[in-house]
Parts: structure tokens; C-alpha cells; sequence
């Protein structure tokens, strides 16, 4: 593939992640010839998703990262350039993640007695159907107690979950009644799995037996087996690991642009049903909307009053300077506690919906609070969306030529030191007008440190 790429192009850019891919797709959308190549043999770089085995093997490049391209002998680069021209070596090795490390934090999968394990493989001496029988039901119960759990019927989970879907972004998920940014919107989904009764018997469906139906639930979670690593190491294509996970805000720049662009038509994403945060060592759901307010029994009703009257100032603040004009500079939380919010309240807020630190200023976390409220109702009863692949799957291809397992060795530049091409890992001279590359793929003497910005 690399053989037969044309020899000029517009654009060239080194890396497919996600800023270098929205770029990309930025540029060829307005016309231009556009080349994006990549060393790696996936997309997306260091926003890439993995499932199980490709963490594994991406991990252990990590650790054994060498060179990534052989450099021309200085002959043959000669001969690639013009009069005037001179080529600037770029690394070989690129290190962008270092101590790459895994583990499981599930058991091992016990193993079972010697004399247990004797008597299960002792073939059964000729005599009595009893004794027969016995031994059939030790080897049954002895295979039965090795057997991985069921992971659940994802067929019928996707089909509940997607019974409404939002068309401009492919959203699968719950849906809403009302307008965005309204942060009261109401959402039944809790409550209406607590109504749900469990298939079986008609006569448990209309309020019979439920006796009955409570013994079974409580025989099924007794023989509800816990999971073992190698349990989820069968189970490996059911896994997606981001590198970087990304969160969007439902009514966020990222998600406007995903329109813009027509990127979300192939794109697919889930609503994030609960925001979740630790707390005293408990893990706790954060009450967001107006229904989550009032049902949420973590929060005393005083409590719930205070957090709706915060929650309905941010969420048009800035009609209402004269409360926060004290506080500008100041720590967000100074404001919080002027409010009278409990300690509990405060760490809901600061944390899980301004997604704040205590060195966040006042106006930095009003805004960051609205910008959370703003995006609720828009596509259900959330303020997030992820993607439904991982976040490798926003890094945009839109046109352009795309090669993977391909990068640059040499820099081109001419008399005026201007980037005129490349020389590519397989020897080639690419030309370009302009060049765009992650920070990994060039010198760092070519990268300015934040103070020189």
C-alpha cells in the first residue's frame, strides 16, 4: 500500500488520534488532499479502545518498544532531496506510556479437595445401579461447580435499551419528555425496575404466589456463582478498554460538533444511567435532577430542599450576580459553605457535578455546575453520553488516504526552513504543504513548553 501512494499531497498528518483526526477531517472536508498515516497497526492512537486480548498485546508492546522505523543510509536520502533542502531526523522511538501494568481483582478459581478430586475421577467399579447413579450425579455436581456464570442475555438488554433512540447522534438509551437543559426532568427507570416481576408462573404476574416467586429469587442467589479471572479471560471479545476515556456532555462543544461534522451518523453512544461518587469509603449514587432530588434516601429532606435551591440558582446564575460577586477568586467551595449546603451536599456538588477540585475558583465552578444542568433532559435523564465502541471511535475518517503501520523518518524542510514533505518509514518522499503531527512523531526541541506559549 505504501508503494503506491501519490508523491504530493495538500496535507499530510502523523497520528490518528483525536485531535490529529478531527483536523484531518476538517481539512479534506474544505478540498484539500489529505494523507494520514499512523506507525501504529490500529487507529487512534493513545484514545484507542481494546477488547480483553488487544490490552494484552498492546501492553506488552509497551514493554518491549523499539525502534519503529530504519533510517536510509545517507546516500539514498541524498538523492530524495532538492537543491537547498535538508532532512531533520525524527525519533525512533516514541515512549508515550510508560510501566504498563494489568491485573484482575477477582479470585483465582479455587481448587478443589484431593479427595474430592479422586472420587469425582474414580472410574465406577461394575455393580449396583445405585451406586451407578451416584457416581453419575458427583461427576454432574462436580462439573456444575467449574462452570462459568451466565453473563446475562445482552440481546434483550440492548433491546430495552435501545427502545428510543435520538436519530442526529444515534443515542441508545432512555429517552425524556422534557426540553434540555432542564435539570428537573423526570425519569420513572428506578422505580419501574423495582415493579418488575420476574418471568414465570402467570398466577406471580398478577400478585399470586409471591411467596413462591420470593423463594426463587432467594434459590437463585444462592447458586449464583462469583466470577473467576479466567472466567473473564474466556469472555475476552465482550470487554472494550479505553486508553482514554472520554465522557460528553450531552449538550457539550464535542457533541455539537459531532453533528456538525456528520461524524455521529456512525457513530453510537450510550446515556451514563447513574453518576456515581465514593464517599466515607461507600459508593454513592449523586441525586442530579429534580426526581433524583426527591428519591434519593441518602439525603435528609432539609438537605434535598437546600441542594434544589442551589441547583436552580446555577443553573441561570449569572441573572443572579449580587449572590457570588463576594466570592470571585475565591474557592468554590468558600461559596458552596456560604450556601449552607451540609458537608455531604458539598461533595455531591463539587465533585460530581462541577467536576471541581478545592482550588477551583468560584465562577469557574458555577459555570462548570450549568454546563452539567444545561445538559440534562437533552437525550434522558442524563447529563453524559460515552461512545458505545470506546472513545477511538470519534477519532473521524472523512475522506483523505489513511495508512496504518506507516510513518516518518526525515523532516523536509527547504532554504527558508519551511516543512515542504517527508521521508516516509518505507523510503518514499512525500510532499506537503502543510504538516500536522502529534508531539510524539517530532523532535522535542520542535515542542514549546507551556511557559514559552
Amino acid at each position: 500500500m505504501a508503494e503506491d501512494l501519490p508523491n504530493d499531497f495538500d496535507v499530510i498528518v502523523l497520528g490518528t488520534g483525536l485531535p490529529e483526526s478531527i483536523l484531518a477531517a476538517a481539512f479534506s472536508r474544505i478540498g484539500l488532499k489529505v494523507l494520514h498515516i499512523d506507525r501504529n497497526d490500529y487507529y487512534s492512537a493513545n484514545w484507542a479502545s481494546f477488547n480483553l486480548q488487544g490490552i494484552e498485546k498492546w501492553k506488552c508492546e509497551q514493554q518491549t518498544a523499539s525502534c519503529y522505523t530504519t533510517l536510509l543510509d545517507e546516500e539514498k536520502l541524498s538523492a530524495l532531496l532538492k537543491t537547498g533542502e535538508k532532512a531533520l531526523e525524527l525519533p525512533r522511538n516514541f515512549p508515550t506510556i510508560f510501566d504498563a501494568e494489568s491485573s484482575f481483582h477477582v479470585g483465582e478459581r479455587p481448587k478443589l479437595d484431593p479427595v474430592e478430586s479422586n472420587i469425582a475421577s474414580t472410574e465406577p467399579e461394575q455393580g449396583s445401579a445405585a451406586e451407578d447413579v451416584s457416581s453419575s450425579k458427583l461427576a454432574a455436581a462436580s462439573e456444575a461447580s467449574v462452570e462459568p456464570p451466565p453473563l446475562g442475555d445482552t440481546a434483550q438488554s440492548s433491546k430495552s435499551d435501545s427502545k428510543d433512540c435520538v436519530e442526529e447522534l444515534g443515542v441508545v438509551g432512555t429517552g425524556a419528555d422534557t426540553e434540555p437543559g432542564q435539570f428537573d426532568s423526570a425519569s420513572e427507570d428506578d422505580a419501574e425496575s423495582e415493579k418488575k416481576i420476574p418471568d414465570g408462573d402467570p398466577a406471580q404476574a398478577q400478585g399470586e404466589g409471591s411467596g413462591n416467586a420470593s423463594d426463587q429469587q432467594s434459590d437463585q442467589k444462592q447458586t449464583q456463582q462469583p466470577w473467576f479471572a479466567d472466567d473473564i479471560q474466556t469472555e475476552w471479545r465482550r470487554f472494550s478498554l479505553d486508553l482514554t476515556p472520554k465522557l460528553l456532555y450531552c449538550a457539550g462543544s464535542m457533541v455539537e460538533l459531532l453533528i456538525a461534522s456528520d461524524v455521529a451518523k456512525y457513530c453510537e453512544f450510550r446515556t451514563v444511567s447513574r453518576v456515581l461518587t465514593v464517599r466515607d469509603n461507600k459508593l454513592e449514587k449523586v441525586p442530579c435532577s429534580r426526581s433524583d432530588v426527591f428519591a434519593s434516601k441518602a439525603i435528609s429532606l432539609p438537605e434535598k430542599r437546600l441542594l434544589m435551591k442551589f441547583l436552580t440558582f446555577a443553573a441561570e446564575y449569572e441573572q443572579h450576580a449580587e449572590e457570588f460577586q463576594d466570592f470571585l477568586g475565591q474557592p468554590f467551595v468558600t461559596f458552596l459553605s456560604s450556601k449552607k449546603l451540609s458537608p455531604k451536599i458539598q461533595h455531591f456538588v463539587l465533585h460530581s457535578i462541577a467536576m471541581a477540585t478545592h482550588t477551583t475558583t468560584t465562577e469557574q465552578g458555577l459555570a462548570s455546575t450549568q454546563k452539567f444542568l444545561r445538559s440534562l433532559g437533552r437525550y434522558g435523564n442524563t447529563a453524559f453520553l460515552f461512545p458505545l465502541y470506546g472513545s477511538g471511535e470519534l477519532s473521524a475518517v472523512f475522506g483523505g488516504c489513511y495508512v496504518l503501520t506507516l510513518s516518518a523518518s526525515h523532516i523536509i524542510v527547504n532554504e527558508e526552513n519551511r516543512c515542504v514533505g517527508v521521508v516516509t518509514s518505507a523510503g518514499q518522499r512525500i510532499d506537503c504543504k502543510y504538516l500536522i503531527a502529534d508531539p510524539s512523531y517530532v523532535p522535542e526541541t520542535f515542542c514549546q513548553s507551556p511557559a514559552e506559549r
